[in-house]
């Protein structure tokens, strides 16, 4: 969702920045440059937000207990009316 929000309003601002630069640049007022400063620094602040989620995510994962899986098999008879045998069951926990 971060790495959207960088992406959605880098464009915004982008889309703002060349309006203005068609419009009134380079005497655009306060109040005109804040609409895409604002989508600007949005965008790098939802970057700054997805890149803290994947790092976190990464430590996350990375000092996860390390499980010990164990797997079993054990031989299982297999009797039916057109089976008479034995089978392996493997079960992991």
């Amino acid at each position: 969702m971060g790495l959207g929000g960088f992406v959605g309003f880098g464009l915004a601002g982008s889309s703002k920045e060349k309006s203005l630069e068609n419009s009134c640049a380079p005497n655009c007022s306060d109040s005109e440059l804040d609409p895409m400063r604002r989508a600007y620094r949005i965008g790098d602040l939802s970057l700054g937000i997805g890149v803290a989620a994947l790092a976190g995510t990464a430590v996350a994962y990375v000092t996860r207990p390390a499980g010990k899986r164990e797997t079993v098999g054990t031989l299982v008879p297999l009797l039916g009316p057109n089976v008479v045998g034995m089978g392996l069951r493997v079960t992991s926990f």
